[in-house]
């Protein structure tokens, strides 16, 4: 009886994924990505590459095959199997997305519970950053007291922020907000005032309707005086949107620990997942990532590792 569950256990979990061998025979790697800035886009039936779609050309070149890519519309669309979510399932389950695609190259972040179920391969390494307005003159967390911080609520960022202050017996206040489309501006909760003696946390709700790039503006235009994102993601807003560049500048990392964006891959694909991390560690040595940060996120490896490694856990 155990014999014969845990065979229905692997025909469940490899029924569909491609072998290493099926995947050179074919001469096409089969990589699903969603469509943005970071991974790719089209213009006019031309495919524009941003860094992941790069990565992923220049790994199955690594191959000897042809990439294709497989298009993926939410991030959510990730982590389903046969219309549930997978972490609601005892692990390992593979996700429906290994039907079609042989692995992923998308912003997906390293962390213990996805990796109950998939495989995850580190590429980059990323962190959690506050970036503020060059005009605020914010270069630690005690440069936050008396300024407003806007962060999504309930996000990583806010846990992460807040245990720093408490570690700090750094008071704050938390107000909420949402974004008027009639009057095209942030407006806070009647409750707020802002305080010099403490950091004011102005949360919108992430499910809120909002403009592209409005965390972003609402620094940049001034309306806050910092916010927080994920380091790859700032970088790469700040090289495609010039403008940005000039007024929003990082201040420091949150995490405590390294974070990783990583290829994801099903738990059974051991060469393909070998070969990948072969490949990162090829392309570390031979300068092709650096030459990928540059064009594609305006900044060297060396200098972008360097401004992760300072946060303010360590203090």
């Amino acid at each position: 009886m155990l014999r014969g569950l845990f065979l229905l256990f692997l025909l469940s979990v490899a029924l569909f994924a491609r072998s290493f061998e099926e995947i050179k025979n074919s001469k096409t790697l089969k990589v699903a990505m969603r469509q943005n800035s970071m991974t790719y886009s089209i213009d006019k039936d031309k495919i524009i590459p941003g860094f992941d779609y790069a990565l992923a050309l220049e790994f199955s070149k690594f191959l000897d095959t042809k990439l294709e890519i497989v298009p993926v519309h939410m991030f959510r669309d990730y982590w389903f199997r046969d219309g549930k979510l997978i972490f609601k399932s005892p692990p390992p389950v593979t996700p429906d997305i290994f039907d079609k695609a042989d692995m992923t190259l998308d912003i997906i972040s390293k962390n213990k519970k996805r990796e109950k179920y998939i495989s995850m391969i580190p590429y980059i390494q990323n962190k959690t950053i506050i970036f503020s307005n060059k005009d605020s003159n914010i270069k630690t967390v005690e440069d936050l007291i008396g300024k407003q911080v806007l962060l999504f609520e309930g996000m990583q960022s806010q846990y992460l922020l807040e245990k720093i202050l408490k570690k700090k017996n750094i008071d704050f206040k938390t107000f909420s907000s949402k974004y008027d489309e009639k009057s095209k501006k942030m407006i806070i909760d009647k409750s707020y005032k802002n305080s010099k003696d403490t950091v004011n946390f102005i949360l919108i709700n992430r499910k809120e309707k909002m403009p592209f790039l409005y965390v972003y503006l609402s620094v940049y235009q001034k309306d806050v005086d910092a916010s927080s994102t994920d380091a790859f993601s700032l970088f790469q807003k700040l090289h495609e949107y010039e403008y940005l560049k000039d007024d929003l500048i990082p201040a420091f990392t949150l995490d405590e620990n390294m974070g990783y964006l990583s290829a994801t891959m099903p738990k059974q694909k051991h060469e393909l997942k070998e070969k990948f991390s072969e490949f990162i560690e090829i392309s570390k040595k031979n300068g092709l990532l650096n030459k990928l940060m540059k064009e594609y996120l305006n900044i060297d490896l060396q200098t972008y590792s360097k401004i992760l490694e300072y946060h303010e856990n360590k203090k």
